[in-house]
């Protein structure tokens, strides 16, 4: 009889052991599931606010990146000098230093004005000088090479397209700067870039030119083709 109540006993004690193990090992395994939903949640509550924040200011950044490179290409503009040789019915010919941007009419200004026999017909007093340039105006009853008539009167294709588009392989300086955002600066980059890679291979290559960011691209790439 004793034997049967100490061995109820310690059926009793494992039991109770047993049960205490059990319940010791749920409640810690529950809470290690509770702060590990508690950790996600909060990871991914900081990934939320962490996306909002970098979207709130992306644009802002490349609004600031564009205004910077368009203030870089104006004080190039300012900042850069050019040498043009004139020559011909003008008083005072020679070589001048020029800011770049400069037109023919300052220039002819410069050197003294046109002499009485100058001929006109075939300069552009608006046009725009650009570095190691050679002007000759010439005298009227002179001789003029066929060539340089046809060159003045039959410009090179301008990249101009019949349906307004800017071909950007093509297109000459001027035709470049009548796109919006791009000035006397980055048009002289745009052609030689391509002059240095052969040509552009699709729109978008344009902005491996230094200073046309996605902003400046959005504003011209719908005027603008590859030919």
């Amino acid at each position: 009889m004793d034997y049967l109540k100490k061995r109820t006993l310690v059926v009793i004690i494992v039991l109770v052991l047993l049960v205490s193990f059990l319940y010791g090992f749920y409640n810690r395994e529950t809470g290690n599931i509770a702060d590990s939903i508690e950790r996600n949640a909060n990871n991914l509550e900081d990934e939320a606010i962490e996306d909002k924040y970098i979207d709130s200011e992306s644009p802002s950044e490349d609004k600031n990146r564009d205004l910077n490179e368009e203030a870089e290409s104006s004080d190039e503009a300012e900042n850069t000098i050019i040498f043009v040789d004139i020559d011909g019915a003008v008083n005072n010919r020679g070589t001048f230093q020029l800011p770049e941007g400069t037109r023919l009419c300052t220039l002819i200004e410069l050197a003294g004005g046109l002499t009485e026999n100058a001929d006109t017909r075939f300069i552009n007093r608006a046009e725009k000088l650009h570095d190691e340039q050679k002007v000759y105006i010439p005298e009227k009853g002179e001789e003029i090479e066929p060539a340089a008539i046809d060159a003045r009167e039959n410009p090179v294709d301008s990249g101009e397209a019949d349906d307004g588009m800017i071909n950007i392989n093509t297109a000459t300086k001027s035709a470049l700067e009548s796109l919006p955002g791009i000035g006397e600066v980055l048009a002289t980059r745009i052609i030689e870039y391509r002059e240095s890679n052969e040509c552009f291979s699709c729109i978008e290559d344009i902005k491996k030119v230094s200073g046309i960011a996605e902003g400046r691209f959005n504003q011209i790439k719908d005027l603008i083709k590859v030919k």
